[in-house]
């Protein structure tokens, strides 16, 4: 019988080679080192599976993953972290610290980039430009860093409060490398914009960032927006977005929650309410910079009537109260497809049926996994005993059904053969429980994983004679679901993320196919019933509509 650790090897493999296929369309200057990163991962799935032990180098295999992958997740939310807060030293200290993430030419310019970016906390623009320079339209990068320098050069300008620079340059720049660079550099414009006062081109450099169809991560999309509605005085979106943000405090730290807020307050004419927060914030933060920017809000703005008044008229004008709306509808919209492509919402339905899973799995499979590594000594036969027991009382099987025992169809999906066969679907139950739930409603949902579940099983029984058990037809079927639910979105989700998404999700279906006729042991027939059973669910149920205001168990929409 095959080992359970060899699961865990496939995943590694597949990843592997999907990692080195987009290794090498990088020109080779910059991807050797990301190579080098791989082929270790490659050589343990390899070896894991013909060579053994399994268990070794799937161990090893995923140590290396997270050691590769981990440091360079760190990176990247310390660059804005350390924006956010205007910390050059630990900025700088990213720039020491990138060559060991990134091996050659990439750790050369991510240490120049973050090394640029602290010379622009610390006010040294000039050194700063030389840094980018040197990286402007340089050879040998690839494509999605190519227009980075540009880009830097935007955002350094902003810490630096050099707003109309930031107008100047955008302003001067053609409109076909403005639709280049995109996102990257419409969105520090509309914050420059924001500060000037001018909230109608702000909000249209927003609008031409096309949010909705960019996939922007929902804590990007946030922080993204916030100077927007902070600046001007848009009290109630902007405590959504802080909700939203606060969820990851050490990203989003107390400094940056009460500067945005107080900023909000002062546009709003609140001057009390400002000064406390904002007095707040200096309390809180650990940058010089920083302070000297709230101490000139509290000595200066707050002491000058004129300017007071000049803010207070533009952030309550009409004029910006429609502009105002019109990019909350545009979040909104791009937050809803954020949740169907990338759920962030605790979701209790999805967390009971884990915990029904779980707390089964107790009653007799750590039992079970003991047997594997361990023989049962004399006087422990009763655990073979009640292992057997519990399987053969509550699995699937042809002659079981046939024989009238139809409430094995709903127990079958409890059981597990060990607890990497639990953890797999549990995986894959809340990634995809939750997708299928965004999509349809929790109600929707329960349905199409217990009767997916439920067809999966007869149509197990019906084509095999084997025993099953385990929750993968259920999964399958909310997979499919989620997918058929994803098709049927025109309307709310834009064609190229519904291509995107629809193109990974037949990727995946086949990758699941392919393992089914390579491990041994595998319901492929209860996996095939409960796809076919998904699809057929997910393209007649009704989808749950985000504007209507239901919130069931998962709860509302952002915003809605």
């Amino acid at each position: 019988m095959t080992s359970q650790f060899s699961l865990w090897l496939y995943p590694l493999l597949a990843f592997s080679v999907v990692a080195l296929a987009v290794r090498a369309r990088i020109p080779i200057g910059w991807s050797w080192g990301s190579i080098i990163q791989v082929l270790p991962v490659l050589a343990c799935g390899v070896l894991g599976l013909y060579v053994g032990p399994d268990w070794l180098f799937a161990i090893a295999g995923w140590v290396l993953v997270l050691a590769f992958y981990l440091p360079s997740r760190y990176f990247y939310t310390g660059i804005q972290r350390n924006l956010m807060t205007l910390n050059a030293g630990g900025m700088m200290l990213l720039s020491e610290r990138v060559k060991f993430i990134f091996w050659g030419l990439p750790g050369r310019f991510w240490s120049d980039m973050t090394r640029a970016l602290a010379f622009y906390i610390e006010g040294r623009g000039d050194d700063a430009d030389t840094l980018l320079d040197n990286w402007q339209g340089r050879q040998g990068l690839p494509k999605d860093v190519r227009d980075l320098p540009s880009n830097y050069r935007f955002v350094g300008n902003g810490v630096m409060w050099r707003w109309q620079k930031v107008v100047d340059q955008y302003e001067g720049m053609a409109e076909d490398d403005r639709k280049r660079l995109g996102h990257s550099v419409l969105l520090p414009t509309a914050r420059a914009y924001a500060e000037l006062g001018r909230f109608d081109d702000a909000a249209e450099c927003i609008k031409k960032a096309k949010l909705a169809e960019n996939m922007l991560p929902m804590q990007y999309l946030a922080l993204s927006l916030l100077p927007f509605f902070s600046l001007s005085g848009s009290i109630t979106e902007l405590k959504e977005l802080i909700g939203i943000l606060s969820k990851r405090s050490k990203d989003f730290p107390v400094s940056s929650r009460e500067y945005w807020t107080g900023r909000c307050y002062l546009a709003a004419g609140q001057e009390d309410e400002a000064r406390k927060c904002l007095e707040a914030s200096r309390n809180a933060s650990q940058s010089e910079r920083f302070k000297s920017r709230i101490d000139w809000l509290l000595n200066e703005w707050l002491l000058n009537e004129g300017l007071r008044k000049e803010s207070d008229h533009e952030a309550s004008s009409p004029d910006v109260r429609l502009r105002v709306d019109e990019i909350w509808q545009l979040f909104r919209k791009a937050a809803y497809v954020q949740e169907i492509i990338s759920p962030q919402r605790h979701s209790v339905a999805v967390s009971l049926i884990v915990i029904l899973i779980i707390l089964v799995y107790l009653l007799y499979g750590p039992i079970n996994d003991y047997m594997v590594f361990f023989q049962p000594v004399v006087g422990q036969e009763w655990l073979r005993t009640w292992v057997g027991f519990v399987v053969t009382s509550f699995s699937v099987s042809k002659a079981a059904i046939l024989n009238g025992e139809y409430y094995r169809l709903l127990t079958y999906l409890f059981l597990h053969a060990h607890v990497t066969h639990m953890i797999l679907n549990i995986v894959g139950l809340v990634w995809f429980g939750r997708i299928a739930e965004n999509i349809f409603g929790t109600s929707r949902f329960v349905a199409i994983y217990f009767v997916g579940g439920i067809l999966s099983g007869v149509a197990h029984s019906l084509l095999s004679s084997d025993i099953a058990v385990g929750a993968s037809g259920a999964v399958m079927a909310v997979f499919a679901a989620s997918a058929a639910g994803i098709y049927r979105l025109k309307d709310k989700i834009p064609d190229s993320v519904r291509r995107f998404e629809l193109s990974w999700l037949g990727g995946l279906a086949a990758f699941q196919v392919i393992l089914d006729q390579v491990i041994p042991h595998v319901a492929a027939f209860a996996h095939l019933g409960g796809l076919l059973a998904g699809l057929a669910f997910g393209m007649v149920l009704s989808l749950r509509n985000p504007d209507s205001g239901e919130e069931e168990i998962t709860g509302k929409f952002v915003g809605g």
